[in-house]
C-alpha cells in the first residue's frame, strides 16, 4: 500500500512498539525515550513504503546520517524511505506564515498523520511516535550510524530486545540499579507483541548495553556475558527476520519463483533469487564465504595460528565522507566432518579510548554458536586474552568490523579440531 494513506507505516493494528514519555539512558550512552508496545488489533499490516521529509535547516551530517541508516535497511527488507518534498515545502511557507488557516490544518495532518520528520534541533538522538502512532520525528543528532540505524529501528516498530515478552528467559534485571529508568526494562506481553518465532538475540542492534558495574541487564548465558556482544551498533540478522516478518515481505517471494536458502537464510524480497544471509555467511544461497576480505583456514588436531590487524582501508575517493560505515571481513575456520573446532584468544588489544560497550568501534565476532542467526561471541579489550571457545560442527566463521581507519584491533587467535 502506497501514497497518503500508505504513509509511514502507521498500523497501530499491527505494530510492534509505540514510544510515550521521556526518560535519558546514560547506560548506554544514546538517549531514549520509554517505549511501549502497541495493544495489537487484528492483523493488518504496515504499508512497506514510509515517507519522510527533513525539517528545514537540517545539517548536512544529520541528512547522510539518515539515508545511510534508512539504506541499510531497505538493502534486505521490502521497506522503502521515500523523500516526500511536500512536507518540506509545508514547513518551509509555513515558516513564512504565509498558509492561510485551512492550509495550515492540512499540513499540520500531514505531518501528524504520514510523515517522519527529520530534525537535529535537539541535541538527542531518538525517534518518537505518539500513543496512536501518530507525531512521528527522528532527531538526528546521532553520534555514528548504529546510534542512526538504532532509531530507525524504532520506526519500522521494533522494540527494545530485553523489553521481549521471554526476556526473562535471557536476561535478569537488576531493579536495584535502574531506579530512575524501570520504565524501559519493562516487559512487554503476548498480546502487546508479536515475536514471529525470532530466536532472542543478545546481539540485536535494538538490545542494550550494560556496564560491569551497577549492570541494569545481566545475561544468563555465560559465554555473552562475558563478551562485549550487547549493545551492538550493527543490524543483525534476527532484526532483519522480524521486519520482514512484520512486513510480511515473504509475500513477494513465493516459494516456486525463489531461491532455496540454506543455514537459515531467506530470500531477499529485492531479489528473490537471492538470500539474506546470518551473520558469516554469504553468496546466493548462503552456503558460501561473503565475498571480500578474508580467507578459509582449515584447522588440523595440532594449534594453528591466525593473527588479524582490524583497520578500516583508506580510499581517497571517501576521505571527505562525513559520516563512515563499518568495514566488515570474515574468514572461515573449517575442519573434517564429525569434528568440532576450538578457538583461543592469545592476544588483543585495541585503542583505549574506543567504546568498548558493544564492541562500537572494532571487534572480533567469533561465531561458534549452535543457532547461526544469532550474533556471535564479540571481544575488543584485551582483559579477553585467554577466552577459548568451541563450536558445535565443524565450521567458525569469524567476523571482524571496524569504523576506524587510522587505529587497529590486533588480534591473534589459536585454532584446532578436536574429535
Amino acid at each position: 500500500m502506497t501514497g497518503a494513506l500508505g504513509i509511514a507505516a502507521l498500523f497501530i493494528a499491527s505494530a510492534i512498539g509505540v514510544v510515550i514519555g521521556s526518560d535519558p539512558d546514560e547506560l548506554t550512552g544514546r538517549s531514549y525515550r520509554y517505549r511501549r508496545q502497541a495493544q495489537i488489533r487484528g492483523d493488518k499490516v504496515p504499508p512497506q513504503v514510509m515517507y519522510y521529509y527533513y525539517q528545514k535547516g537540517l545539517s548536512i551530517p544529520a541528512k547522510e546520517l539518515f539515508s545511510k541508516a534508512t539504506k541499510a535497511w531497505e538493502k534486505d527488507t521490502c521497506v522503502k524511505f521515500k523523500y516526500n518534498a511536500t512536507g518540506s515545502l509545508f514547513s518551509y511557507y509555513l515558516g513564512r506564515k504565509l498558509f492561510k488557516t485551512v492550509m495550515r490544518k492540512m499540513y499540520q495532518n500531514f505531518i501528524a498523520k504520514y510523515a517522519i520528520v527529520v530534525s537535529d534541533n535537539t541535541s538527542i538522538c531518538l525517534f518518537t511516535r505518539d500513543q496512536d502512532g501518530d507525531g512521528q520525528v527522528l532527531d538526528a543528532n546521532c553520534r555514528d550510524i548504529g546510534d542512526a540505524m538504532h532509531e530507525v529501528g524504532h520506526a519500522l516498530w521494533l522494540d527494545h530486545t530485553h523489553n521481549r515478552y521471554d526476556r526473562d528467559d535471557y536476561v535478569n534485571v537488576s531493579w536495584e540499579n535502574i531506579e530512575l529508568y524501570k520504565k524501559q526494562y519493562e516487559k512487554v506481553t503476548k498480546d502487546q507483541s508479536k515475536n514471529y518465532d525470532v530466536p532472542y538475540d543478545y546481539g540485536s542492534i535494538m538490545h542494550y548495553a550494560f556496564t560491569d558495574e551497577y549492570p541494569p541487564l545481566i545475561l544468563k548465558d555465560e559465554k555473552y556475558r562475558n563478551s562485549n556482544t550487547a549493545g551492538s551498533h550493527l543490524i543483525s540478522f534476527t532484526d532483519l527476520c522480524l521486519v520482514n516478518k512484520h512486513f510480511r515481505c515473504d509475500e513477494k517471494c513465493p516459494p516456486e519463483k525463489s531461491a532455496n536458502c540454506t543455514n537459515h537464510g531467506f530470500p531477499n524480497p529485492n531479489n528473490c533469487s537471492t538470500c539474506v544471509c546470518p551473520g558469516g555467511y554469504g553468496g546466493r544461497l548462503c552456503d558460501e564465504r561473503p565475498k571480500g576480505c578474508g580467507s578459509i583456514y582449515n584447522a588440523t588436531k595440532d594449534w594453528k595460528k591466525i593473527s588479524r590487524v582490524i583497520k578500516a582501508p583508506y580510499d581517497k575517493k571517501k576521505k571527505f565522507i562525513i559520516i563512515r560505515e563499518y568495514s566488515i571481513c570474515t574468514n572461515w575456520i573449517k575442519s573434517p566432518n564429525g569434528t568440532k573446532i576450538e578457538v583461543e584468544i592469545e592476544k588483543i588489544a585495541g585503542l583505549k579510548s574506543w567504546r568498548n560497550i558493544g564492541c562500537v568501534d572494532a571487534a572480533i565476532e567469533i561465531k561458534t554458536n549452535k543457532d547461526q542467526r544469532l550474533t556471535g561471541y564479540r571481544y575488543c579489550t584485551e582483559n579477553h586474552a585467554g577466552v577459548t571457545l568451541k563450536s558445535d560442527s565443524n565450521l567458525v566463521p569469524i567476523i571482524t568490523y571496524t569504523l576506524d581507519r587510522w587505529n587497529a584491533l590486533n588480534v591473534t587467535l589459536r585454532y584446532r579440531y578436536v574429535e
